[in-house]
């Protein structure tokens, strides 16, 4: 497959664990996709990937969150598009977290068993897993 990159889209977001170790996700329910995705987004011009992490988060979950360190970094295409992901372990200061945006449905906590086993992942969720059982 031939693809018409554009230029490299640098997108952050957060890995929020609970108490049992399990990963919050977002669930995406739009036309075009339907995938649970780590809560985040794109990288704004005035932004660095820790603000626009914790900004996506409020957004998309309606909760505060603290940056304990970045995880990981990783490069995929996806629709014909290069995208650079950084993933940063936060933990939520303070709010419940439930969707905001009318693209995604519901909330869940997953083990990562859980998340090695699930088909309806985003391209990025899915890197996070690989790198996860890589560490």
């Amino acid at each position: 497959m031939i693809y018409n990159l554009t230029m490299k889209l640098l997108l952050s977001g957060c890995v929020i664990e609970n108490e049992d170790g399990k990963i919050l996700l977002l669930h995406r329910n739009t036309p075009q996709r339907q995938q649970w995705e780590t809560p985040g987004g794109k990288v704004e011009a005035d932004e660095d990937g820790k603000s626009a992490a914790i900004r996506e988060v409020i957004e998309e979950l309606g909760v505060e969150v603290k940056i304990i360190n970045e995880i990981g970094r990783k490069d995929f295409i996806e629709d014909g598009h290069e995208m650079g992901y950084i993933w940063y372990k936060a933990e939520i200061k303070s709010g419940t977290p439930k969707p905001m945006e009318q693209k995604h449905d519901k909330v869940e906590y997953f083990s990562w068993e859980e998340l090695k086993e699930m088909k309806d992942l985003s391209a990025n969720a899915k890197n996070l897993v690989a790198f996860h059982f890589s560490m």
